[in-house]
């Protein structure tokens, strides 16, 4: 999942179960929970950014995550550690200062018609 933008959200934004996952070039905004990693997810967050948020990555029912290059903001990572480090697939980082200001306006549906 790369390039997401979550606004105003109460919860699972996303939510994991099982398997491996990865988040990357998103902004998280104004959720009230983060992204939750469950019954032994495996979650690789890169270079996302969380505003106006508590819980950036938790973990319920025994998920993990391994995060990286993350600007958080006060919101706080309480996932256990993950073990997940390297996609299968060629991908590109955006320095986590330029997320937000690629993302936002971008993300989602942009049709016009």
């Amino acid at each position: 999942m790369a390039n997401n933008h979550w606004q105003n959200l109460n919860s699972r934004t996303p939510s994991f179960r099982f398997g491996t996952g990865h988040i990357f070039n998103s902004v998280f905004d104004s959720n009230a929970d983060g992204i939750n990693t469950r019954d032994g997810a495996q979650l690789l967050v890169q270079n996302s950014v969380w505003s106006d948020a508590t819980k950036a990555i938790k973990s319920t029912d025994e998920g993990f995550a391994v995060s990286e290059g993350n600007i958080f903001n006060g919101a706080k990572d309480t996932a256990p550690n993950g073990t997940f480090t390297d996609p299968p697939y060629s991908f590109t980082l955006l320095d986590a200062e330029d997320v937000t200001s690629s993302v936002v306006g971008t993300a989602g549906a942009t049709l016009q018609f």
